[in-house]
């Protein structure tokens, strides 16, 4: 009695599997309703088997589907992720005198998850790109930031004040060293982390690959040819 529940749970899981590959392969409800039913299940069976799961998946694939409003959201979202998202890591630094490269990698699931949250779910290639994006300009902030308070506390200690308060964050000459400073700033394991940090935006805005006949995937008012890429 004890395994029952498993052997239920695994045998749904198949189902799932096995609905979910033949739509992302473009078949129909009714495709697979009828492959099922040539495996030797009766055809009422396998209508009461197919029908809840491709319509829950159907409702996932729905909810992902972006629109030109989506994709406002998705820009906004990221950036304010990648602006909060460097200014912590800079933070980090400072107050513990030591970078930690996984928190690059924390990047990259930050902004993955800004960019889907404030779209509502909305996923796929655009998306995929803005979440890209925002990590490495997360990366890029905290890294700078960073500079600039090393930078800063360079010339108060060696310097004096006034050299220290000469430099701005703002400041084009300050950017200009940050840049120049490039090769020697990055190590081996922070473009590891780097990699890390995308391929974990890129997952997490992934769309699911299927696309649904177009009378139950477009809802009224997307235009055709929107929807997950």
């Amino acid at each position: 009695m004890e395994q029952q529940p498993e052997k239920q749970n695994d045998i749904q899981s198949g189902l799932e599997k096995f609905v979910l590959e033949r739509m992302q392969d473009g078949k129909s409800r009714s495709m697979i309703i009828d492959e099922m039913a040539d495996t030797g299940v009766a055809r009422g069976d396998a209508e009461s088997a197919v029908g809840p799961v491709y319509d829950a998946i159907s409702k996932a694939v729905r909810a992902e589907q972006w629109d030109a409003g989506s994709l406002q959201k998705a820009v906004v979202g990221g950036l304010v992720a990648a602006i909060a998202g460097g200014i912590a890591w800079a933070a980090i630094v400072v107050i513990t005198n030591y970078e930690v490269g996984i928190v690059a990698w924390a990047m990259g699931l930050l902004c993955g998850w800004a960019v889907v949250k404030i779209t509502g779910g909305n996923k796929g290639l655009p998306l995929q790109v803005i979440a890209m994006t925002s990590s490495l300009l997360a990366i890029f902030i905290g890294k700078y930031a960073t500079f600039y308070y090393n930078l800063r506390q360079y010339l108060l200690d060696e310097v004096g004040a006034d050299a220290a308060d000469s430099i701005s964050l703002f400041s084009s000459d300050v950017l200009a060293g940050f840049i120049d400073s490039m090769s020697e700033l990055l190590s081996p394991y922070d473009f590891v982390f780097v990699g890390f940090a995308l391929y974990t935006a890129w997952k997490m805005t992934r769309g699911s690959g299927i696309r649904l006949p177009q009378d139950a995937s477009i809802p009224t008012g997307l235009p055709p040819g929107m929807g997950p890429q």
